[in-house]
């Protein structure tokens, strides 16, 4: 039996605004918080603050040994019941950090701490290395390297100390952003928790890019809060680049997404659209694809460097974040209470990434001379065999066509094999919708696929499929299987995949296509053709004016999409799959500690 992935269709609803002047293709609305949303530290304390003016020692043994960071009770098939979180319960902080002065932020984050208590939060989060200030860097005889691992801590140092005993008072979940001790030239990224009952857990950044003096984690960390539910923790990159750890932390039965980052407009060239463009398609696509609320908690100004412009934030999968940006304070939640229902199989995932461990570096990936196929990506205004035939006509070297009146046959059958004549004859590839009937006797919708070599395939939801094409390989993908399952696109970026192949069965939103399917093509390096009865669009990498791979500094955007109605050129140029830190085998091993025995 194979195992279905089902999801709630989320955020169909985006109303798209434009973002940048003269931008075809617009971003969802950005609301703005206004400015008497967020508050700076004004409210006054008795309880005395650490004065911590010199690094923390490090241990006479020089390395501290990791606390285990894994969930003692992994979920397995876990359907989410959704959480009430009233308003207010939630509050990040647009923190600006005093970098490399541990006292002075600990004070500033001490005063929010009991304005969020005055104001019923049950949870606080500061952003990524609020405690010292953001530093990047992999010079070990500069102060920018050093200083991160001299004010490093332990779980028992001060600062933790002093904010679990906060926490203990407030009876509040406290969730800063520091350095963990690991050796003297070392350390790591972290997440402090610290909980009401007085303990104090860490998450470590799993794909830090701070530089040589930051450790690499490895696992994830599940946080069972009570009232609040199950959280996740990432940190920055994790997040934005790593989608198995959303999906992990949706198979563990997790409603909330705790991001802690330091995300910069550096990224950009100090473009803040650039960096609008990155930060909210990366949530709004976690919070929609994941069904998780994310609560986002970043820097603001001037640190280490650096310039941030805070935008902390809640997302919800069926709404668009509401991002303000220049402004130090809190931003509350909103009442939040419309998690869709929705269960994960980790056994596929399991299965998915054990597949690619065992073909890394994959022989089948390269840059081909070959960049650009024709494909034809046809409406139903023509029948199938009229439209191959036209097709063949012209060049087509890929075709795709969404089948309204379904066939109903195996696959290889009569129609598959008739027509697979055809893409011997025209040298085509050609795709088309309909029911499969199994060898078990069940029907199943399915993506036919017929080769110029004569070969006969299929496509199932669930079931990746990869060509071997001219033009390097491409995977299939059928239905809403590509907007709601991030792990399909990673899976065929991962395999060596230039592009992706869909046949859809409702055309897509542009809050789809600018998010989901603009993420798939930055984050996972693929372009995509994505055909249905109604409207198709090619998605490929944005290149500049001179041809060289880039980011649209009008929009931000780092992908094009083009409404096609005729046979069109599909630049494959400048596709493939880098991501920084990234694992299989851990993967599919985090997913099968939560998988079926």
């Amino acid at each position: 039996m194979k195992s279905m992935i089902l999801r709630a269709c989320t955020a169909l609803f985006f109303m798209a605004i434009v973002v940048a002047v003269a931008y075809t293709v617009p971003h969802p609305s950005q609301t703005a918080i206004t400015a008497s949303a967020l508050t700076s530290p004004a409210f006054a304390h008795q309880q005395t603050v650490a004065q911590l003016l010199e690094p923390t020692p490090l241990p006479e043994a020089d390395v501290v040994s990791p606390t285990d960071s894994t969930d003692p009770t992994p979920a397995t098939l876990i359907e989410l019941s959704p959480i009430l979180y009233q308003q207010n319960a939630l509050a990040v902080v647009n923190f600006k950090a005093t970098w490399g002065n541990k006292s002075a932020n600990i004070a500033t984050m001490t005063d929010y701490i009991y304005e969020a208590d005055a104001q019923g939060a049950q949870m606080i989060v500061f952003p990524e290395m609020a405690l010292i200030g953001y530093s990047a860097n992999s010079d070990s005889e500069t102060w920018d390297y050093q200083m991160p691992v001299a004010y490093a801590e332990t779980t028992a140092g001060t600062t933790a100390t002093t904010f679990s005993a906060l926490a203990q008072e407030l009876d509040l979940w406290i969730i800063y952003g520091g350095t963990e001790t690991y050796s003297s030239t070392q350390a790591y990224n972290a997440a402090f928790i610290c909980s009401p009952d007085g303990s104090v857990e860490t998450y470590r950044k799993i794909a830090p890019v701070e530089g040589d003096w930051c450790l690499a984690g490895s696992a994830p960390l599940v946080i069972d809060a009570g009232d609040l539910g199950r959280i996740g923790i990432g940190i920055c990159y994790d997040t934005y680049s790593h989608p198995e750890l959303g999906e992990y932390y949706t198979s563990q039965g997790c409603d909330l997404y705790v991001n802690l980052t330091a995300s910069s407009v550096n990224y950009s060239a100090d473009n803040e659209d650039a960096w609008l463009w990155y930060y909210t398609s990366r949530l709004e696509s976690l919070a929609a694809q994941s069904g998780l609320y994310v609560a986002s908690a970043n820097l603001v100004g001037s640190c280490g460097g650096y310039v941030f412009p805070g935008g902390s934030a809640f997302v919800t999968p069926n709404t668009a974040m509401e991002v303000t940006t220049g402004e130090e304070g809190i931003v509350y939640n909103q009442a939040m209470d419309d998690l869709p229902s929705l269960t994960i199989n980790a056994t596929t995932y399991s299965q998915w990434y054990a597949d690619i461990a065992a073909t890394s570096y994959n022989p089948k990936y390269s840059y081909t001379s070959a960049k650009s196929p024709t494909v034809y990506l046809a409406d139903t205004t023509a029948t199938l065999v009229s439209t191959i035939h036209q097709a063949g006509a012209q060049g087509v070297d890929i075709l795709l066509y969404p089948s309204e009146d379904f066939i109903t046959q195996p696959i290889p059958g009569t129609t598959t094999r008739t027509l697979s004549n055809y893409a011997v004859t025209y040298e085509m590839y050609i795709l088309f919708t309909m029911t499969e009937i199994l060898d078990s006797g069940e029907e199943v919708d399915a993506v036919a696929i017929l080769s110029p070599d004569g070969t006969i395939t299929s496509h199932q939801v669930d079931s990746p499929v990869i060509l071997d094409t001219p033009w390097g390989s491409l995977g299939v993908a059928l239905g809403d299987e590509l907007y709601n399952n991030p792990l399909l696109s990673r899976y065929y970026g991962a395999m060596g995949c230039k592009g992706m192949l869909h046949i859809g069965f409702t055309a897509p939103t542009t809050w789809q296509l600018e998010t989901i399917l603009g993420v798939y093509g930055s984050r996972d390096g693929l372009a995509i053709a994505t055909c249905t009865p109604t409207q198709s669009h090619l998605v490929t990498i944005f290149h500049n004016q001179s041809g060289d791979q880039a980011i649209n500094w009008e929009t931000g955007a780092a992908v094009d999409w083009t409404a096609v109605t005729e046979p069109t050129l599909w630049n494959l140029e400048d596709t493939g799959f880098s991501i920084t830190y990234f694992n299989a085998e851990r993967s599919a091993q985090w997913f099968d500690s939560g998988a079926e025995s």
